[in-house]
């Protein structure tokens, strides 16, 4: 249940347990059940109870994946069976759950699978890639920091060799995953920097055309360095990418987009809001102009772009004002798709400390609604 990261990490499960002599079924056969949880939203945790009272008679029921401290306590307080890992990386104690299998093979580390193979849900020639774990941002409504940890990037070498592997089993769509995918490989520093050329952005203006290639360390390189190695990789056919970060966003990127010639054409920006008051309380580094602005460039560069977004209604404060920047925006870009969430407070996180949920579920499905009305382009 969840983002694309809980599917790679769905496989990788699949892989290891068949490497010990398990083998995956259907519910009415299975032995164990093991639940890959997302506590970003609370939608998703609501069905995970839904789940866990249709299958509470099971011999044993497993979650990992992202869950909130506070959830794990109410879920276990209610379900003792339950044996829950919610840390940032639970692969090598899943062996530890099946004592009477012995492995077939040994995969025991984070490290180690980063590099196994794993297929897409999707169609038969795509595959996803992850390149990099955890977020630095915090923004206020979001549990990732809390459940995936804190940033750290694959090393460029394990990546390239993992796409060779898989283009080699007829994946040759790739698409390259992260909780901030544009930040990887950057200092702290690097990431400042970024934010500081998109401060920049004002009305027409572009993103700074001099800005410096970030600086190699921890066997990574900049985001723009990956994707130009990768784009001399034969054999693969489309390369894209998940989650960007609009502060993140550079002209090195922008320009490999419009001069690949294996760039699936595709991208999700994620605005959230229109408004820049909610911006501000999201903690996202970007004004609504500044996204404009930066759209503005992408559109220049790569006139036929699909460009999708991300929008949160209903965040608390949000008034009929802030809203209608957001649908003006929108109303504006003419987006090829809006995936757009419903707030929902989350414990743990800085909206839940310290704001108010204001705002009516019934004021929310409006703006629902009236968005996902909108003429896509």
């Amino acid at each position: 249940m969840g983002c694309a990261q809980n599917e790679v990490d769905s496989l990788k499960i699949n892989e290891l347990l068949s490497g010990r002599g398990l083998n995956y079924t259907s519910l009415a056969k299975a032995n164990f059940v093991i639940i890959l949880a997302c506590s970003v939203r609370q939608s998703a945790i609501d069905r995970i109870w839904g789940k866990l009272n249709l299958w509470k008679n099971r011999k044993k029921i497993y979650i990992v994946g992202c869950v909130l401290a506070t959830d794990k306590q109410k879920l276990e307080k209610k379900y003792p069976f339950l044996t829950i890992l919610a840390t940032e990386c639970f692969f090598k104690q899943i062996p530890r759950l099946f004592p009477k299998y012995p492995p077939l093979i040994n995969l025991l580390s984070c490290e180690n699978f980063e590099n196994k193979r794993h297929r897409s849900r999707q169609t038969p020639d795509h595959a996803y890639v992850p390149i990099q774990f955890g977020c630095d941002n915090f923004c206020t409504y979001c549990a990732v920091p809390y459940t995936r940890g804190r940033e750290k990037s694959r090393p460029l070498k394990n990546i390239i060799q993992e796409i060779i592997k898989l283009i080699g089993q007829g994946k040759n769509h790739i698409t390259l995953l992260g909780q901030n995918v544009n930040s990887y490989g950057l200092s702290k520093k690097e990431k400042q920097k970024n934010i500081q050329n998109l401060r920049q952005l004002t009305g027409d203006k572009l993103l700074l055309e001099n800005e410096k290639k970030s600086i190699t360390h921890n066997n990574t390189g900049s985001f723009s360095d990956l994707l130009w190695k990768l784009e001399k990789i034969n054999g693969l056919k489309k390369l894209d990418f998940l989650s960007p970060n609009p502060q993140d966003m550079t002209s090195e990127v922008i320009n490999w987009m419009a001069t690949s010639q294996k760039f699936s054409g595709k991208l999700n920006l994620p605005l959230q809001s229109g408004s820049d008051k909610i911006l501000q309380k999201m903690n996202r580094r970007y004004s609504a102009q500044q996204y404009l602005a930066l759209v503005k460039k992408i559109k220049r560069a790569v006139p036929d772009i699909e460009l999708t977004t991300d929008i949160i209604v209903g965040f608390p404060g949000e008034t009929k004002k802030d809203f209608d920047a957001t649908f003006k925006i929108c109303q504006k870009i003419k987006f090829k798709n809006i995936y757009i969430g419903k707030y929902s407070s989350r414990l743990g996180t800085v909206a839940e400390k310290f704001f108010k949920d204001d705002i009516a579920l019934k004021t929310k499905k409006e703006r629902f609604e009236k968005l996902n009305q909108l003429p896509m382009r």
